[in-house]
């Protein structure tokens, strides 16, 4: 982005179709209900193929404890991208997010 110092961000455009067909959930944790920074927080999106029974695309993110800077978590978002929905999935998307995760130790 081109900003210039005294140039101020109003707003940021994102069109439909990066968000239309999605459902997803976002969690917070803090030591506080209000105002309090994240301890752990996670926002994971899905949209599913047309006859509902697979992954069409995922997206997962994190913040606070689990890393430095919010991130999106591409290895877990990889993993069950394509899979048909079944028991083993929530297993198989845990696994890799723990591979995206590093977290702060202080």
């Amino acid at each position: 982005m081109d900003k210039k110092p005294e140039e101020l961000l109003t707003a940021v455009l994102i069109p439909a179709g990066a968000y239309r067909g999605f459902a997803g959930k976002m969690v917070k944790y803090a030591a506080r209900e209000a105002l309090d920074t994240s301890i752990v927080n996670c926002s994971v999106s899905v949209r599913l193929s047309e006859d509902g029974e697979r992954i069409e695309k995922a997206r997962a993110a994190f913040g606070g404890a689990l890393g430095q800077f919010p991130a999106r978590a591409s290895s877990a978002e990889a993993a069950v991208t394509g899979q048909c929905l079944n028991g083993q999935l929530p297993a198989l998307f845990a696994d890799a997010f723990l591979q995206d995760i590093h977290p702060r130790d202080g």
